[in-house]
């Protein structure tokens, strides 16, 4: 028996139930988050190994419970907008390690999103952190930043 390999380009295109509380997107060659919004009961979301360029304003809307993002091994992944992480009360953990690509992120990228404790940039591209992020730590309850690996990071 013959099962096609199916790929997605947005997760626009996925239908999925509105009760789901984990759902994984990971090696589907996505490359737009759009359509990934709605999901009440949500608390697990796995986006890596896709081929996200950006991570856009309000990418992730109306999850209210979604607890961890895993963007890691995102390649080609350069940015995290503003916003982008908007209004997720219970979001606790993000993940962006191997994403060797990201060298901006947006310390308003987690704007009203103030529980995250753990934000892992490990093995990416971000060779400063400037007082924006001294902004993340003081409206979240960042508890850990994890830069494992970074050549030449410069703390400002």
């Amino acid at each position: 028996m013959y099962f096609p390999i199916i790929f997605f380009r947005s997760a626009s295109e996925i239908t999925v139930p509105s009760e789901t509380t984990h759902l994984n997107l990971s090696s589907n060659n996505l490359i737009s988050t759009d359509g990934i919004s709605g999901l009440p009961d949500l608390e697990f979301l796995d986006l890596s190994f896709n081929k996200f360029e950006q991570i856009k304003d309000s990418s992730f809307k109306d999850l209210p419970k979604l607890k961890v993002v895993n963007l890691s091994n995102n390649v080609h992944l350069r940015i995290v907008d503003d916003y982008s992480f908007f209004s997720l009360p219970k979001l606790e953990f993000v993940t962006l390690r191997n994403s060797a690509s990201l060298a901006w992120i947006s310390y308003r990228a987690f704007y009203d999103s103030y529980n995250v404790k753990e934000l892992d940039l490990s093995f990416t591209n971000i060779t400063a952190l400037q007082a924006e992020f001294k902004k993340i730590s003081s409206a979240l309850v960042l508890t850990k930043i994890s830069v494992f690996e970074q050549k030449n990071l410069i703390l400002k």
